[in-house]
């Protein structure tokens, strides 16, 4: 196992990035608990309109979280994930069912997937029902007998994206 070594300028950096990527996570956790949690299941608001003030409050909450917490041993992902925490002297193994920043993960990506099993508006009923079954017929019969008259338009919308990608990465 390859242990990093810091310098203190390198230190100083990992332990910003570390705290900054904290925050944008509990920020990024607390707006989709506030926008589904709160707005859509407490209030019962089934299109609630996106307003910039509605980000106050889980922006404050999630930055002042993310810095109680970075001080706090083994609640901090990004600590971790930079190995920039502090070990103790003591060699305990620790399961990862007992760490709080696991518990943070599996909140992260269960609300992630909430999140996006809402907006897409999922349904397993949907899916398997008689239209259902005939559409991901016709998904897959489109997959397998491609249609190659359309080929041209096809590459040039393919390089296309991949230009629109390569700009928005550079910019």
């Amino acid at each position: 196992m390859r242990v990093l070594r810091f310098n203190n300028v390198n230190k100083k950096k990992y332990y910003f990035y570390a705290y900054f990527f904290d925050s944008l996570l509990w920020v990024y956790l607390l707006i989709i608990l506030y926008r589904m949690g709160y707005q859509e299941l407490f209030l019962s608001l089934e299109e609630a309109s996106f307003l910039w003030g509605d980000l106050f409050l889980p922006l404050v909450w999630g930055l002042s979280l993310a810095f109680v917490l970075f001080f706090v041993p083994q609640c901090s992902l990004n600590r971790e994930i930079f190995n920039i925490a502090k070990q103790s002297s003591k060699k305990t193994e620790n399961h990862y069912s007992k760490l709080p920043y696991v518990w943070f993960l599996v909140a992260l990506i269960s609300a992630t997937l909430f999140c996006g099993l809402r907006i897409t508006q999922f349904s397993m009923t949907e899916l398997f029902s008689f239209s259902g079954l005939i559409g991901v017929k016709r998904i897959f019969g489109a997959l397998l007998t491609p249609n190659f008259s359309i080929i041209k338009e096809v590459i040039i919308a393919v390089i296309e994206t991949f230009y629109i990608a390569f700009i928005a990465t550079l910019f």
